[in-house]
């Protein structure tokens, strides 16, 4: 920390003793006092050199402030730069061809910036008036050196504009802002504390909060005298701006064009396309609506690739905020689902809460799910809803991927049965797997206002035996260590249904199978998948593929971590607590002794193996709040598709439907739009109330977050950001930090500068195909919430914010690192691991070469060449086969 504390020193010295110093004064401003209404005039404004400054190089701006409903335009060259007598701009001796000397009286165009607008309609409000900002297209130089070696200058500069007012009568004051700045604002584009940096002529507002950000008085040119008064009369038509957008088309296919209409949008107004409630825009169809009017009319063309509901949306940015000031909606219709040979009807994660567990909703309630995005209360409407979805799809089977209920709930999993009743009635084949929250689950409560009491759950047997009708008795064959089974739903499939949690009444074989050196257990996510379970599986697959069937799993648990860091922030993502130790030190918690904490994501690669080494190429999972399809590439190069589905009862509520052929398998994954029975706010879908339940519920995580971790935060801020102070030292520099003093204040700084761009993350993880969405600015926009929260820490923020980035770095938590690494991973889709980039809503997966061989009855009658093994592969020579299970003549055979 000495090379921080150092660095420290010499930058505020350095902030103490930088001025901002003017070099022009306005000279005059001109504009009618009386206009008539609906009537344009033309406005001037001329600043004169007060012969303070030296030689400059940079681009001029202005501002004025009028009306809001005003029209404020500018038209060519008008910024117009006027020297003294003959000067000219020296060009360069050896190449005066390519650049010859110039006259010092110089022409630009000027150009709208969204920028300094924004930052001036901040930093210098005025209720019913906008501040509209102009800045040249070029840089010029406004002092010269002579032969002499003194500096002359230009004498004036003119700035040239038209307003048109909104024929409302009435008296109107004009503001103005006159500055020049050395790089231009493009670099500022939604950051506008940056603008702080330019070089200010003058201002005619009295009150001006323009200024350096390092503690400087404000600039000294404040002339409130050039402030300009115009009266407009009586007669006019009002006229009222309000922006709209249409479309021509309510309902398109997938690729074809819709246009956009607008009107009366501002300049730098995105148009942005959105799938579904989401807050990113897709990559498709963006448009900055350029020019120096302030309201504009247009339209624009858009074309996207995926089915859905999209919304365009026009959005003004407000420095890290953003305003929908415009919104209109198109369909892109799904393509009618062909089921193929066979069908499947996919979900996970239903969580299933019965009524009667929530006599009075209350604070016990809201405790279990604060920070939850889950509709828990909303749960048996959306149950219902999706079971009217498969009657309605009729497909060959149901599969439901784990956590059942809210807790393991007896009256839940009665409900959830008592709903299936009617799908196996339908012919249509449910198979069930557990997952961590449904069995012997000690969570399992009745809510009372502020009480709880236990609720009655279930063990494993009981399980089972509910769910008999669901998968278990229809089962060819079950693991008797665990609750896993394989059924056959046709001629030509499988499904493997696995089983990897742990139970209270099986501890005691867990722990011999699983927790002593030499384990023969393989961990799985609160769960175990032993060698047992993986030997039985084995063989009831090779069973499956002798018979000619492909071959899936079904599981809750994830067998590959679907981001980078998942062990560690994976909780944050799925609105739970994390472990603060890991996220400062990258680790899993290991104490002292070295017995480390079970981590987040510890599925390993003995599962994807043993799936390799059995043939299986696709596992449908559950288990965290994405939808997801990533492709892994295992060891001996076999391809393992881990095809996640999101939680049905949250955010945005999603089933696949699976086509099943020859070939492959192809997934069409859709969500749930409207349920009945649920009592929406006014003006809200349902769509919008799941993401909504997800963006407001972040913020209590993190207040829940920054409570239990109080304890472990504040010695840290104390360590690195408090400082020894010496009588004989310039400064006190802990008179420049700014530390949180309780865990409330902590969460407030967080939820302003962080959760906002951190939720639009996970939204977009949570709905797929995140590299199709604007995953950069996502990226950009989490780093400028922790500089934010970092600002916050301090007093001087572009001098002091640098360090304590490095201090953090220090304590192990280099913010930046961890945006890229583990937020663009989120954002990108798998960054840095292209092979896992893959479409996670609708795509063909194939059927890999490993899995069933069935025999033409010519290969039957030549024995010789109709042996196999279970990869699929010919066996050049059966007569010296080593000991394994074979495919020959058609038939399973084993070899001792």
């Amino acid at each position: 920390m000495r090379k921080t504390r150092t660095l420290f020193n010499f930058m505020v010295a350095l902030g103490a003793i930088m001025m901002l110093v003017s070099c022009y004064k306005f000279g005059r401003i001109a504009a009618p006092k009386v206009v008539n209404p609906n009537e344009a005039f033309d406005g001037r404004i001329v600043v004169v050199d007060d012969n303070c400054w030296g030689e400059s190089t940079g681009y001029g701006f202005f501002a004025v402030r009028v009306p809001e409903s005003w029209t404020v335009e500018v038209g060519e060259n008008a910024y117009r730069q006027y020297a003294k007598g003959d000067i000219t701009i020296p060009g360069d001796e050896n190449n005066p061809e390519e650049k010859p000397a110039e006259k010092a009286n110089i022409s630009d165009n000027m150009h709208y910036s969204a920028v300094l607008s924004s930052f001036y309609n901040q930093s210098n409000p005025k209720e019913g008036y906008t501040w509209m900002a102009f800045i040249t297209d070029n840089k010029h130089r406004r002092g010269f050196k002579s032969g002499t070696g003194l500096v002359t200058y230009c004498d004036s500069i003119a700035f040239n504009y038209k307003v048109l007012n909104d024929g409302v009568a009435g008296e109107y004051e004009l503001d103005y802002i006159i500055g020049d700045e050395e790089n231009g604002f493009g670099q500022y584009r939604g950051d506008v504390t940056k603008t702080l940096d330019t070089r200010i002529y003058c201002t005619s507002t009295e009150a001006s909060t323009i200024k350096k950000d390092n503690g400087d008085e404000p600039f000294d040119h404040v002339q409130p005298e050039f402030k300009t008064r115009v009266k407009v009369l009586e007669g006019g038509t009002p006229v009222v701006h309000k922006p709209e957008l249409s479309v021509d088309k309510a309902e398109v296919q997938v690729g074809e064009a819709v246009t956009v209409s607008y009107v009366d949008l501002k300049p730098e107004t995105r148009l942005e396309v959105y799938k579904y409630g989401d807050l990113v825009p897709v990559l498709a169809g963006a448009k900055t609506v350029v020019s120096n009017t302030l309201f504009n009319e247009g339209d624009h063309t858009v074309s996207v690739s995926e089915p859905g509901v999209y919304h365009v949306r026009a959005v003004v940015s407000e420095g890290r905020s953003a305003q929908v000031v415009a919104e209109t909606t198109f369909s892109v219709a799904y393509p009618e689902f062909i089921a193929g040979d066979a069908s499947l009807f996919v979900i996970s994660d239903l969580h299933l809460m019965a009524p009667e567990l929530l006599v009075e909703d209350g604070e016990a309630f809201d405790t279990y799910r604060r920070g939850n995005a889950k509709l828990y209360k909303e749960s048996p409407a959306i149950v219902s809803t999706v079971i009217e979805k498969v009657l309605e799809v009729k497909p060959t089977a149901l599969l439901i991927a784990g956590d059942l209920t809210k807790d393991g709930e007896r009256v839940s999993h009665n409900l959830l049965a008592s709903l299936l009743e009617p799908v196996t009635a339908a012919g249509i084949k449910v198979y069930v797997v557990p997952g961590e929250h449904d069995v012997n689950n000690p969570n399992a409560a009745v809510y009372n206002g502020a009480t709880t009491t236990p609720a009655e759950t279930i063990t494993a047997a009981e399980f089972a035996e509910i769910y008999a009708p669901f998968g278990f008795a229809g089962a060819v064959s079950r693991d008797e260590t665990s609750l896993s089974y394989i059924a056959y739903p046709t001629e030509k499939l499988a499904v493997v249904c696995l089983d990897a949690c742990r139970y209270n009444e099986n501890q005691a074989a867990v722990e011999a199978s699983g927790e002593e050196e030499g384990s023969d257990a393989v961990l799985v996510r609160e769960g175990r998948l032993t060698k047992e379970t993986l030997a039985w599986m084995k063989t009831a697959v090779a069973e499956a593929h002798a018979t000619g069937r492909q071959v899936i799993v079904l599981m809750h648990h994830l067998v590959s971590a679907p981001f980078n860091g998942y062990d560690t922030v994976g909780p944050v993502v799925n609105g739970q607590s994390a472990d603060l130790a890991s996220m400062f030190t990258g680790g899993s918690g290991e104490d002292e002794e070295g017995e480390g904490t079970e981590e987040y994501e510890v599925s390993n690669g003995d599962v994807q193996d043993a799936f390799a080494e059995a043939g299986i190429s696709v596992v449908f999972t559950g288990d965290v709040q994405a939808t997801d399809i990533q492709q892994v590439t295992t060891p001996n190069a076999h391809s393992l598709y881990q095809v996640t589905t999101a939680p049905l009862t949250a955010f945005d509520c999603p089933y696949r439907l699976v086509s099943v052929t020859n070939d492959g398998l192809d997934i069409d994954t859709r969500v749930i739009k409207e349920v009945e029975g649920i009592e929406l706010p006014e003006g809200m879908t349902f769509e919008d109330y799941a993401y909504d339940r997800l963006k407001n519920d972040t913020p209590k995580l993190v207040e829940a977050f920054c409570a239990e971790n109080w304890e472990t935060i504040d010695p840290i801020f104390k360590q690195y950001f408090t400082f020894e102070y010496n009588e004989g030292d310039l400064i006190n520099k802990n008179d420049f930090m700014r530390l949180p003093e309780s865990p409330e204040d902590l969460a407030q700084r967080v939820n302003y500068n962080i959760t906002t761009p951190l939720v639009n993350i996970i939204a977009t993880f949570v709905e797929g195909n995140e590299h199709l969405k604007d995953s950069q600015k996502l990226v950009d926009d989490l780093k400028a919430g922790f500089d934010g929260f970092f600002d916050t820490l301090n007093a001087s923020p572009s001098l002091i914010t640098p360090m304590i980035k490095e201090g953090f770095a220090e304590a192990g938590l280099d913010t930046d690192a961890l945006v890229d690494a583990v937020a663009g991973s989120l954002a990108y889709n798998y960054l840095g691991t292209p092979d896992n980039v893959s479409n996670d809503l609708f795509i063909h997966i194939p059927f890999g070469e490993v899995t069933g061989i069935r025999l033409n009855p010519t290969q039957r009658e030549n024995s010789s060449a109709a042996v196999y093994d279970l990869q699929g592969r010919r066996v050049a020579n059966n007569t010296t086969l080593k000991p394994g299970i074979y495919v020959k003549n058609g038939r399973k055979v084993i070899e001792r």
